[in-house]
Parts: C-alpha cells; structure tokens; sequence
C-alpha cells in the first residue's frame, strides 16, 4: 500500500496516507498477547470448557446468575482478546470457584485452566493487563465509529502511547512506537491537528512542503478524514452476501438497489 501510494503521490500531490488506526492499535494488543501466554492460555482452556457445554454453562449460571460467562474472544476481532483479560481480572475468585467445581478427569481444558489458576503469578498478570492496557479497547471502541475523524482519532491514538509508557513495558512501547513510526501520514496530519488547534508546529520536519502549500479550506478539509479503514472492511463483509450461490437469478437493476441499501446501513 505505501508503495502504491508513492506511486498516486504523482498524479494527487496533496494526498496523504494513513495506516489504520485501529489496525495499529490492534498490533500491539497482539504483542501483548504474546507476551502473556499464561493468560492467553487461561483464556483459551476457559473458552474451550464452556464450548459445545451447556450443562457447564448451565452451572455457571446458577452460582452467579449476576455474573455473565466467560468471554469466547475471536483473535481476528479487535481488542477481545484484552477485554477477555479484564473478565477474568474482574471476576478471578468466581471463575476459579467454578472451573475447580469441574471434574479435571472430564477434559483436559478443564486441568490446564485448574493448574492456570493455582499459579501465583497469574493474577498478578490479569490486574497489570486491566490496570495498563483497558485503554487500548477503549480507544478502539471509540476510534471504530463513524464520527471519529483526525483531530480527535489522532489525539486519542497519541493518549493511548503515553498511557503504555506508564506501563513500564520496554517491549510494549517499543511495539507502539514501531507502529507509530511506519505510519507515513501520521506525523504529518498530527501537525495538521495542532495547526488545526491554533498552535505552530516545527518547520524543519518532513512534510512541511505538503503543509506550506495547504490553504485554510485544504486544512480544514484533513479534519474532516477518516483515521480508520472500518467501513471499508464492513463493507466488503455486507457485500459479499450480495453474491450467493443461492441466488439463480438476479437482474441488474436489483443489484443496483442492493448495493445502495447495503451502503446506506454502513
């Protein structure tokens, strides 16, 4: 992509790329996974006792009907996979109360997640991952919507740096500043933002020559874009339902309407 943007660079010189920032963000939710494979394989054998188990999720239920199951995050899905830890950071007692009332002969989910929850260090884990990084699904629930556009998307990606750095983890803003770093437009659209606040900016950073040459209307103009490709990738999800191998016939004009309601409910 960044490729082919140097190559449009000719033709729109004025245009400027920004990766996704929810993909971004995304990508260090993942390095931290990573790092913690306690806690992702916790999360794991959990999901895995109460898959296809509705007796087990029947039992749940009735100990703490107040309390709902145990999240079945999806990797691919942005930020699940930290909102499966704060669960389990929010309800530790009650889901190893539970999974220890389980027959560990039963499954072999079932004794990984008992040995996983009798180890001291795992709830150390669970409280540091909602303690420094709940703000990553934050951001990415608010920076998915429609509304968001760059002053307030990147402000909102830059809050969320500063907050990993109180985190202590070398590794984890590294991760974000790498992310930062190959985002070409990021730097240049932050500076757009500030100006944009009423505030100068340095003239000797790259992508000033873009910026000397933007009128009042132009800059003005870079507020109103998307710092996100979400509706891009919803859309390809909605469209693909348009070609079926049920459909036997299917007229132009029908198409024609079904694309304009898909685009509409975007």
């Amino acid at each position: 992509m960044i490729k082919a943007m140097k190559s449009l660079k000719v033709l729109y010189p004025k245009m400027v790329y920004l990766t996704c920032l929810a993909h971004g963000l995304h990508r260090v939710a993942e390095t931290i996974r990573t790092k913690y494979s306690n806690v992702n394989n916790l999360i794991s054998n959990v999901k895995n006792i109460f898959a296809k188990a509705p007796l087990r999720r029947q039992k749940f239920a009735q100990a703490f009907p107040n309390i709902p199951l145990p999240p079945r995050p999806i990797i691919t899905r942005w930020g699940t996979w930290i909102e499966a830890a704060i669960y389990f950071a929010d309800h530790f007692e009650e889901t190893r109360s539970i999974i220890n009332s389980f027959d560990a002969d039963d499954a072999e989910s079932i004794r990984a997640a008992q040995d996983l929850l009798a180890m001291p260090s795992i709830k150390i884990d669970l409280a540091y991952l909602k303690r420094n990084y709940s703000c990553i699904v934050t951001a990415l629930n608010s920076i998915q919507s429609q509304k968001m556009f760059v002053p307030d998307g990147i402000d909102l990606f830059l809050k969320v740096g500063v907050q990993l750095k109180m985190g202590n983890d070398s590794v984890i803003c590294q991760k974000f500043d790498s992310v930062s770093n190959k985002n070409p437009g990021l730097r240049i659209l932050q500076d757009i933002s500030r100006m944009l606040a009423g505030n100068l900016i340095d003239s000797s950073t790259e992508g000033d020559d873009l910026i000397a040459n933007l009128s009042p209307a132009e800059l003005n103009a870079y507020a109103n874009a998307p710092v996100t490709t979400c509706d891009v990738e919803r859309s390809f999800s909605s469209y693909k339902h348009i070609l079926s191998d049920k459909r036997r016939s299917f007229i132009f004009s029908n198409l024609t309407q079904h694309v304009i309601l898909f685009c509409n409910n975007l």
